[in-house]
């Protein structure tokens, strides 16, 4: 967990794919980007309600992630 919370303070994007984001610790590091101004992206089945992504990407995260990356061949 030590590492993984090092890596979180560095980081200004976080994805949160196939996940309601509501099981912590995890789901704490959205918060922890965003007060550091990163920005989250959320790819997923459906939307939790209650916060608001910056990006949000409804449907099967195995179409919609390559799609967003560019890496759907």
């Amino acid at each position: 967990m030590d590492e993984i919370e090092k890596e979180v303070e560095k980081a200004d994007l976080c994805l949160v794919v196939g996940t309601s984001s509501t099981v912590h610790p995890a789901a704490g590091f959205v918060n922890t980007i965003r007060q550091r101004g990163g920005k989250v992206a959320v790819f997923n089945v459906e939307w939790t309600r209650g916060w608001t992504p910056d990006f949000l990407f409804l449907g099967p995260c195995e179409e919609t992630l390559p799609d967003a990356l560019g890496t759907n061949k």
